[in-house]
C-alpha cells in the first residue's frame, strides 16, 4: 500500500491565518482540510484522547483517506442505509438516539458529519478487513 501513497503536505507558518476550507494535507489527490483537522481534534478532545491531539488527528485523516482509498480499490462501499444503522448503534451504546448524540456534539461544536466520518471508515475498513 505503501506504493500507492503520495502524501503532499501544506506548510505554513503558524503565524499565519489560514481558511478552514483549505487543504491542510492532500492524500491521493484527497485533501484534508483545516476544518477537518479542526473537528478531528475537539472529536478527540471530547473522546479523553490524551498526547498531542495535532498530530494524531492529522494521522487518523490520512489513514482514513487512505482506508478509504482501499476499501474503493476492493469495491466497497457503505451504504446510506448501513452507514446510518451504524450510527444509531454507536449513539445507542452511549444511551442515546443519534439525533440525541448529535445535537450533544453540536453543543460542544462538532458536526455530526465528524461522528459520520469516523463511523463510516471504521466499519468500512472493519469489512475490507474480512473480505
Amino acid at each position: 500500500m505503501a506504493a500507492l501513497v503520495c502524501l503532499t503536505f501544506a506548510f505554513t507558518p503558524a503565524t499565519q491565518a489560514q481558511g478552514l476550507f483549505d487543504p491542510v494535507v492532500t492524500v491521493n489527490g484527497n485533501a484534508v482540510t483545516q476544518y477537518e483537522l479542526n473537528q478531528r481534534i475537539k472529536f478527540l478532545r471530547l473522546s479523553r484522547q490524551s498526547g498531542n491531539l495535532t498530530a494524531i488527528a492529522r494521522k487518523e485523516l490520512i489513514d482514513d483517506r487512505l482506508k478509504l482509498a482501499a476499501a474503493t480499490s476492493a469495491g466497497i462501499r457503505l451504504t446510506d442505509d448501513a452507514l446510518n444503522r451504524e450510527l444509531e448503534a454507536f449513539a445507542q451504546r452511549n444511551g442515546q438516539t443519534f439525533a440525541q448524540f448529535s445535537s450533544g456534539l453540536a453543543r460542544q461544536g462538532i458536526d455530526a458529519a465528524t461522528l459520520r466520518d469516523v463511523v463510516e471508515v471504521g466499519v468500512t475498513w472493519r469489512e475490507v478487513i474480512r473480505t
